[in-house]
């Protein structure tokens, strides 16, 4: 062969070799793409789920860095004039509003006005106006709102024409009635803001990107403290990964925001009907994001079993010092009642690597019995809203 076919037979093979990569490059693009779309698909399935019978109304955000997963609102804003929940709703968010107040008082720390190592006493009746000589409305909105570009969040008061404010609605035996809403000067700095699920998104942002807090106080606001607890968040520990989370609730509304700093996921869920539901939902659509299947309570069949065979189940288990889950038979089947709590039906749902499996809706928790190699239950892991708690037989 001459040198000119040699030259031009590895400008073909260079060719090919482009092709096949742009090929395999597409493929990957492809197939990613496919992915984020069957994992917004099911974030949207895990909120819908919630919905007969209004059960959940709200608004829904999953964001993990710039890529938004889902953005949606679910029932009515106003049951009264068929206003439907949007991403624009404002909703109160109860108990998050702590995690705003816990950011002032380090904020103030580091202006040198107070220290949170001082008793209260040195402060009351109310902490940061005494050190601030500002409202503590006026006080969020300067140290906070406006600087993360908070505009439709604020601290709510019983006087206040809110446009796109949700109703706030709680269950009943008779379908959903209009909450009672108490006054805002009762829940205050543990409990009066309102906000937006882009807005709480923001503030995620500005608090894990040093847009607020010094890296120091940061680290104090998210250290676990007694009971995991920081400053106005829980903090908790996902397949490596630090979960930063509050739920919050008050009359006519529930409300859950979870955020994985190394990810950049955020999960903001606003409800304006009272329940568990957001919580429960949250750690679902968290779940979801990452990757992990999640079984909905419509998805899951029940397994026949006979009443000889839910025997064996029977007993008590201690899952912490104050808490214990008791098994017992009635005419339907196998129930169990948590300390303090009405007893709940379980369902059977077979052996998963031959650990029984009982499944409660109304609670959206698991049961799993774990066998010893005699064949008897000597514990069990109650799987509900992300965690996995076990449990030790009496």
């Amino acid at each position: 062969m001459n040198s000119k076919g040699f030259v031009m037979r590895k400008v073909v093979l260079a060719a090919c070799i482009c092709i096949l990569w742009g090929r395999g490059a597409a493929g990957n693009a492809q197939a990613a793409s496919s992915e984020t779309g069957q994992i917004e698909s099911r974030l949207d399935e895990v909120a819908k789920s919630y919905t007969p019978g209004n059960a959940f109304m709200g608004s829904v955000l999953v964001v993990e860095k710039d890529k938004v997963l889902l953005n949606q609102g679910y029932g009515m804003a106003s049951l009264e004039w068929a206003v439907p929940n949007t991403p624009e709703t404002k909703f109160r968010l109860g108990s998050l509003t702590k995690q705003f107040t816990a950011a002032l008082v380090l904020l103030l720390q580091q202006d040198g006005k107070l220290n949170v190592n001082d008793p209260v006493s040195k402060y009351l009746p109310v902490v940061i106006e005494k050190v601030s000589g500002k409202h503590y409305g006026d006080l969020l909105r300067e140290r906070i709102f406006e600087p993360l570009g908070m505009h439709d969040t604020g601290l709510d008061n019983d006087e206040l024409i809110l446009p796109k404010r949700a109703q706030g609605y709680a269950p009943s035996p008779h379908g959903l009635i209009a909450a009672r809403s108490e006054s805002m000067s009762v829940p205050w700095a543990a409990g009066s803001i309102y906000s937006t699920t882009g807005d709480l998104l923001k503030w995620e942002r500005g608090l894990f990107g040093g847009k607020l807090l010094s890296p120091a106080s940061l680290v104090a606001m998210t250290t676990p403290g007694k009971g995991r607890y920081g400053f106005g968040v829980g903090i908790d520990e996902r397949d490596g990964s630090r979960v930063i989370g509050h739920g919050g609730g008050i009359e006519g509304f529930n409300t859950q925001l979870t955020y994985l700093p190394d990810r950049q996921l955020a999960v903001v869920v606003l409800a304006n009907v009272n329940g568990a539901i957001p919580t429960t939902m949250a750690a679902q659509l968290l779940d979801v994001a990452l990757g992990k299947k999640v079984v909905l309570a419509g998805e899951r069949k029940e397994v026949p079993i006979g009443k000889a065979a839910l025997a064996k189940f029977v007993g008590t288990y201690v899952l912490a010092p104050e808490f214990s889950l008791t098994f017992a038979l009635d005419d339907d089947g196998l129930i169990a009642q948590g300390t303090g709590q009405s007893a709940v039906g379980l369902v059977y749902q077979g052996q998963v690597d031959g650990h029984p499996r009982f499944f409660n809706e109304k609670v959206n928790a698991e049961i799993e019995f774990v066998p010893d190699a005699s064949g008897a239950f000597p514990s069990i892991v109650l799987h509900q809203g992300g965690h996995d708690v076990p449990g030790k037989r009496k």
